[in-house]
């Protein structure tokens, strides 16, 4: 991600086009009920520039 206070924008998509590695993570969890499992899915994402992935060409 950009320092010093730039932002960027954050790609969560099936494919990881520039390459990183994807070090941004965040969980989803469901709150079991009694007997239920937990129910947990892990995204990874990047900090993309900020033109949009369709325009972009893979390396």
């Amino acid at each position: 991600m950009s320092g010093g206070g730039d932002l960027s924008d954050l790609a969560f998509s099936t494919e990881d086009r520039l390459n990183t590695g994807r070090p941004i993570r965040i969980r989803l969890a469901s709150a079991p009920s009694d007997g239920n499992a937990l129910i947990l899915q892990e995204l990874g994402g990047y900090a993309a520039p900020h033109a949009p992935l369709s325009t972009q060409k893979s390396p």
